[in-house]
């Protein structure tokens, strides 16, 4: 896998057919082309092999996860849709059923899951979920200074949902297990 100034792409330097396994946890959706992506895993993978991949959940279905409420409230300091904050969406289970079909996978299945997302206090899940994501990637290229009352805003926020103790909050995720075809 390279990053840099371009497209990510994913390439592993493994022989064709080397592997049973392969796995990608929260980084198919940053890949600008998916089908090459599972191309390149079905490439590795033995005739039977699982590709075992997860990727987030729908966000704006997320109300309980301190994430989600992070993002909610730096885009309304920033003035930019809390989308842009986030991971990009790859969560709709027909393209996902579509693009493994084309990368010749067989049998998929696709479990959504929720997990706890728990912090201590409302301060260190704020500093946490900014500093941790994307958000602090977007809020030091559009406005530096803004980061430390990002913070603020987001610990506010977190104490009027879950109060002043422990954070007890949920994120869900969608683990796919793709079996690649008999060659």
């Amino acid at each position: 896998m390279s990053l840099g100034n371009k497209p990510m792409q994913c390439s592993f330097h493994f022989r064709i057919r080397s592997s049973d396994l392969v796995v990608c946890q929260f980084g198919t959706m940053f890949f600008s082309d998916k089908l090459a992506s599972f191309r390149e895993a079905a490439r590795v993978l033995r005739p039977q092999g699982v590709y075992l991949f997860v990727v987030w959940g729908d966000w704006n279905e997320m109300e309980r996860a301190p994430l989600a409420i992070a993002a909610r409230v730096v885009g309304n300091i920033l003035q930019c849709d809390p989308a842009l904050l986030v991971n990009p969406p790859y969560l709709d289970e027909t393209d996902i059923r579509r693009d493994l079909k084309a990368a010749t996978f067989g049998r998929v299945e696709v479990e959504l899951i929720e997990q706890p997302a728990a912090a201590a206090s409302a301060r260190e899940a704020a500093f946490a979920t900014v500093n941790a994501s994307l958000i602090r990637t977007v809020v030091e290229r559009m406005h530096p200074k803004r980061l430390h009352e990002s913070i603020d805003a987001v610990e506010r926020a977190l104490i009027a949902q879950f109060g002043t103790g422990e954070i007890n909050g949920a994120t869900n995720a969608l683990v796919i297990a793709a079996k690649k075809s008999l060659d």
